[in-house]
Parts: structure tokens; C-alpha cells; sequence
């Protein structure tokens, strides 16, 4: 049997009592906070068919933050760009008053 085969064999459908239970306890601690994130750590229980998954040997850690210094414009990174779809968004925050 191939490795793609063995590979093939071993893919379950996702847990989803386990993405749920992460999900809530995602939930108790932050709410709606983390975002995408927070979907994708249940996606990762469920996958890995328990409510709470060991953390792999290797891993991404994806960091963000929106701290308001792009609109103080103190920022390295604009905050838009010209003829961007979202320039009424702009135009609002630099409207709104301070």
C-alpha cells in the first residue's frame, strides 16, 4: 500500500463534539474576541477528534493586534491605499471627532 494510500485511510471526519467543546471553552474565556482564530482552534479540535489538543511540535503563531496607532499615524504601515474599496471607511475615521 502507498504512503498516499496509508495516509488516505487514516482521515476521519472531523470530532464535532470536540470542536464544540472547544468552541465553548473559547467562548468562556473570550467571548467573540479571538476572532478567526477562535475558529480555527476548534476546527484544529475537531480534526484532532479531542477538546483539548496537545500543541505540535511545530507550529504557527499568528499575532495581531489593533491598537490604534495606524489612525494616530504613527504607524509603519498605512492604514490604506488610494482608491482602495474601503476609502468611505477611511474617510470616516479621519471625520469622526478625536
Amino acid at each position: 500500500m502507498s504512503l498516499l494510500t496509508e495516509t488516505l485511510n487514516r482521515i476521519t471526519p472531523s470530532n464535532k463534539e470536540a470542536a464544540n467543546a472547544m468552541s465553548s471553552k473559547l467562548n468562556y474565556f473570550a467571548g467573540n474576541g479571538l476572532g478567526a482564530i477562535q475558529d480555527i482552534m476548534a476546527t484544529y479540535a475537531g480534526i484532532t477528534g479531542t477538546s483539548l489538543p496537545e500543541i505540535p511540535d511545530k507550529a504557527t503563531i499568528i499575532c495581531c493586534a489593533d491598537h490604534g496607532v495606524a489612525a494616530q499615524q504613527v504607524s509603519a504601515y498605512p492604514i490604506y491605499q488610494k482608491g482602495h474599496t474601503h476609502d468611505s471607511q477611511r474617510d470616516a475615521l479621519w471625520a469622526s471627532p478625536t
